[in-house]
């Protein structure tokens, strides 16, 4: 008999579970949270009560709402991604299983549905969030 090792999700990376599986929300591709819905993260970002504000760094302008000229609504906040233990701001995937390697290219480009998206975090814990000693594989600040 082979035993299932359960994986002790954080109260915060439950909740956004359980958000993505139950949302009516619409879904919506290259955002956080735009007029035509949300994406995977944007979701997280609602769960934690994120507020839809804009703030400066550097040259680059952030928020969670698009208002379509900016990068803003298109990156998770660094301090979103650390503290659920994502390991990166787009949802990297460790040495992932599938041919997709972030969260944002399930929501974006598979089009996975929120409940599918769930499923595949549910399944792969130990690659979408770090692990005890373990530090993000990648800049946390990732655009491309």
């Amino acid at each position: 008999m082979e035993l299932t090792k359960l994986y002790n999700f954080t109260v915060d990376q439950e909740l956004w579970l359980v958000d993505l599986e139950n949302t009516e929300e619409p879904q919506t591709t290259v955002s956080l949270c735009d007029n035509g819905g949300w994406c995977c993260l944007g979701r997280l970002c609602d769960v934690l009560n994120v507020p839809k504000m804009e703030f400066k760094l550097g040259d680059y302008k952030f928020g969670i709402e698009s208002d379509g000229e900016d990068l803003s609504a298109e990156v998770l906040p660094e301090y979103v991604a650390k503290l659920v233990g994502l390991r990166s701001t787009q949802g990297h995937i460790k040495d992932s299983p599938i041919e997709w390697e972030r969260l944002t290219e399930l929501n974006d480009d598979a089009g996975w549905s929120f409940k599918q998206i769930a499923a595949f975090i549910r399944q792969y814990p130990e690659k979408v969030f770090l692990q005890p000693g373990e530090t993000p594989e990648t800049e946390f600040f990732y655009y491309d």
